[in-house]
């Protein structure tokens, strides 16, 4: 008897292990999925064919465009003509905006982007605290009435808009991106050589 549960015991233990096991493969799986399909969003020029192309849709003249930060400092994209330019769109109770800001703060200390971080619909005093509890050093802009969020088009979060040095918007992500996703995105702007006008969320 003592044996027969013994046995069931071990059994058991070897079922729950392997679910275990299951489980942190099934992340693991989804994580790479996920990473890959952020690098697969910005290779449109030639070696990724499978992106589809979409026209942009921004409801605003880029230039006539005025934001202000936090620190009521007025923001214009003209004033970044000769940089690439990186608006992230986030909210401080999304998960994945959370993981992202330290990416964009990285990139933005770089210099090898200028990173507008736009908060959309949350109180002065919320964001104040995100930025200070995740020691960010970039432009942070309040979105209140999602006036900014509305003229890109902007209903999901996180979402990332870039800008070539001429002030043209040239991709719109929908999704979260790790550092070498983003990386890659700048890069392939700052060399000409991504022609993506909008992709979709894959």
């Amino acid at each position: 008897m003592k044996k027969n549960v013994l046995v069931t015991l071990i059994v058991f233990s070897l079922f729950l292990s392997a679910c275990g096991n299951s489980d942190t493969q099934n992340k693991d799986e989804k994580t790479t999925q996920n990473k890959d399909k952020a690098k697969k969003l910005v290779l449109k020029n030639g070696r990724n064919s499978n992106v589809e192309n979409f026209d942009i849709k921004v409801a605003t003249d880029l230039s006539k465009l005025v934001m202000k930060t936090i620190n009521n400092s007025e923001v214009h994209i003209l004033d970044y003509k000769k940089e690439v330019v990186v608006i992230n769109f986030f909210k401080t109770t999304w998960g994945t905006c959370s993981l992202e800001a330290p990416v964009f703060n990285k990139i933005n200390a770089s210099k090898k982007a200028v990173v507008i971080y736009v908060n959309v619909g949350e109180d002065k005093s919320i964001v104040e605290k995100y930025i200070k509890d995740n020691d960010l050093n970039m432009n942070v802009v309040l979105d209140k009435n999602r006036k900014i969020a509305n003229a890109f088009g902007i209903s999901t979060f996180p979402t990332t808009v870039f800008i070539n040095k001429k002030c043209k918007v040239i991709g719109i992500v929908p999704t979260a991106l790790d550092e070498n996703a983003l990386s890659t995105i700048v890069k392939d702007i700052e060399s000409g050589s991504i022609n993506t006008k909008k992709i979709k969320n894959p």
